[in-house]
């Protein structure tokens, strides 16, 4: 995961996106 460069907020924002689709497809 290349989550270290980046500002918590983003990877927060990355994560909840990716629940969402997941959550959205079924996944």
């Amino acid at each position: 995961m290349k989550a270290m460069g980046m500002k918590s907020s983003e990877v927060k924002d990355l994560f909840l996106t990716e629940s969402m689709i997941m959550g959205f497809f079924g996944g």
